[in-house]
């Protein structure tokens, strides 16, 4: 054995060199570990982006719905209240008709008989008339339901 050798048995360097390769190996096993855990992080931060990116746009989405919703909510409120008033006045244009319709038919005016005809024509152009009345606001009430149907279908909503 040489003086190095010795030298080196003393001091135990081979021994020591051979635990610094298994601490460096154990090293660079751990530091790809942690490359693979970064780039895993990194891939998870990238989906939670998107996920971020999606619940914005559905939040502005609900957002808009609320708002289109609270609008057609109004739009029926008022037609609803137009709808009861023209009903109301109908009604009672219909209990007025019936009225004279009573009284021509049980000949409690005081008319003659000429007039009393031309009274129950009246009515019943009168009549006729009503019921065309009621038609239209039949087909009024579906026309402006086909239109706020159309109103919403038409409109572009954010994110869709």
């Amino acid at each position: 054995m040489t003086i190095k050798q010795k030298v080196r048995a003393r001091l135990g360097l081979d021994d020591l060199r051979a635990q610094l390769a298994r601490v460096e190996g154990s090293l660079r096993k751990h530091d790809d570990r942690l490359k693979t855990q970064r780039a895993l992080i990194d891939k998870q931060q990238a989906v939670i982006a998107n996920q971020r990116q999606r619940l914005t746009k559905q939040q502005e989405r609900i957002a808009e719905l609320a708002e289109r919703a609270e609008s057609a909510e109004v739009r029926a409120s008022r037609v609803s209240t137009v709808y009861a008033v023209l009903e109301q006045q109908i009604a009672s244009m219909e209990t007025r008709l019936d009225e004279l319709s009573t009284q021509v038919r049980d000949d409690t005016l005081p008319a003659t008989q000429g007039e009393r005809e031309e009274g129950r024509k009246l009515l019943d152009e009168i009549r006729e008339e009503h019921s065309r009345i009621r038609a239209r606001f039949g087909v009024m009430v579906r026309y402006e339901e086909r239109i706020r149907r159309l109103e919403i279908a038409l409109k572009p909503v954010p994110g869709a």
